[in-house]
């Protein structure tokens, strides 16, 4: 990835993508083994989730990390990429994930990791979905955007699976701080 990424890297926005992945992709891991997935093709789901991210970082450089730095709800970050590279993250990482033959599983995650959750299929996706707003909401996140507080994204998720998670969040989150440090 940092052969991929090249200068890119150096810019605090895009290390800020790569710290949200590799978070997401911790977590889903974490979450998918916890509702009887496979752990490693969650935690790759999750870690490429923003692949469409980086690939516009790549193309656009120093435009992208702008438009990461001032991205701020309440407009749509999707709708904001459309007008300003003529492509969202989601749908660049899609066809990115296509064009490199990933698995199904890959090509899910980064196309419709923003897609609403429904909870009534237990998959990668659902896994990395879950992923992705927590490591947000645990303050890993791409940009500006007010993060959402971590029991307020399990609190979209069916009883069902919510009680398959760790409990206590502050013990997760700083479980997720020495998996990121140990990872550099």
């Amino acid at each position: 990835t940092r052969n991929y990424l090249g200068a890119v890297l150096k810019l605090p926005e895009v290390q800020a993508c790569w710290q949200h992945a590799t978070a997401c992709a911790v977590l889903a891991e974490e979450i998918g083994e916890a509702w009887g997935l496979e752990g490693e093709t969650c935690y790759t789901a999750g870690l490429l989730h923003d692949l469409g991210r980086l690939g516009l970082a790549i193309a656009q450089g120093p435009r992208y990390a702008e438009f990461l730095r001032e991205s701020v709800r309440p407009v749509d970050p999707l709708d904001r990429e459309q007008e300003l590279f003529g492509i969202a993250h989601t749908e660049a990482g899609r066809q990115l994930a296509n064009e490199w033959r990933l698995p199904e599983e890959i090509v899910q995650a980064a196309g419709r990791h923003h897609d609403g959750l429904d909870g009534t299929h237990v998959d990668g996706l659902l896994a990395t979905q879950s992923a992705c707003r927590l490591a947000t909401a645990f303050g890993y996140s791409s940009t500006k955007a007010p993060a959402p507080e971590p029991e307020a994204v399990l609190g979209t998720l069916p009883e069902r699976l919510r009680a398959k998670l760790p409990v206590d969040l502050a013990a997760w989150r700083e479980q997720i701080v020495e998996r990121l440090k140990a990872s550099d």
